[in-house]
């Protein structure tokens, strides 16, 4: 994960801020695709499953830091959700994407 963390900071051109700034960053851009991801989750969910999610999410909200509470979470969501990796994966690109276009617009303007 680190490589590819690395990788991200260099993309959107983060490589001499600090960690403290890179590592929100990174925590940001994770924020805005799980909630694409429970977005998508939602509409695919049945109620019984909704409600296991909500529970399970209100369970990782009491400790934030409690790595095995989110990793409940995902796994619930990996197994419940079609095509999780795939839609996780364009969520990403499309960050990189707009990015790109706003860097580049900025850059031209300039």
């Amino acid at each position: 994960m680190k490589n590819s963390n690395n990788t991200t900071i260099q993309f959107f051109d983060l490589e001499n801020e600090t960690k403290d700034i890179q590592e929100d960053f990174l925590d940001d851009i994770g924020e805005v695709i799980m909630e694409a991801l429970l977005l998508k989750a939602w509409s695919e969910l049945d109620t019984e499953k909704r409600e296991r999610l909500t529970a399970l999410l209100e369970i990782s909200d009491e400790e934030p830091e409690n790595e095995e509470k989110r990793e409940a979470v995902l796994t619930f969501l990996d197994k419940n959700v079609v095509n999780i990796q795939g839609f996780v994966k364009k969520e990403f690109e499309d960050i990189q994407t707009s990015y790109k276009q706003i860097r580049d617009e900025i850059r031209d303007a300039g």
